[in-house]
């Protein structure tokens, strides 16, 4: 293996709502809107090595634009259903049920 097959990933921390999701959306694209390799994470479990971990903190202001965002050059349709998943994530995975 040479360094060319190591990348180092940015992996955004978030909390397990919507909110928190969305503002990490934001804020990944405000970063480095080049970039098609984002990733987000509801929790810092199971670090690696070769990855950038960045901490966000819920803003729902930021979380506002991107439900808008979606709504106005999406749909109503792929926000239901970008909710609805997040929200069973969090049901499933993170509540137990």
């Amino acid at each position: 293996m040479n360094n060319t097959d190591i990348t180092n990933k940015t992996i955004y921390l978030c909390d397990d709502t919507i909110e928190g999701i969305f503002t990490a959306i934001y804020k990944a694209w405000d970063n480095n809107p080049k970039t098609t390799d984002v990733r987000i994470r509801s929790s810092s479990s199971s670090l690696s090595f070769f990855e950038s971990y960045i901490e966000t903190d819920t803003d729902y202001e930021l979380a506002l634009k991107v439900y808008n965002t979606i709504i106005r050059k999406l749909s109503w349709d792929i926000y239901f259903y970008i909710y609805r998943t997040a929200l069973s994530y969090i049901l499933i995975f993170k509540k137990g049920f």
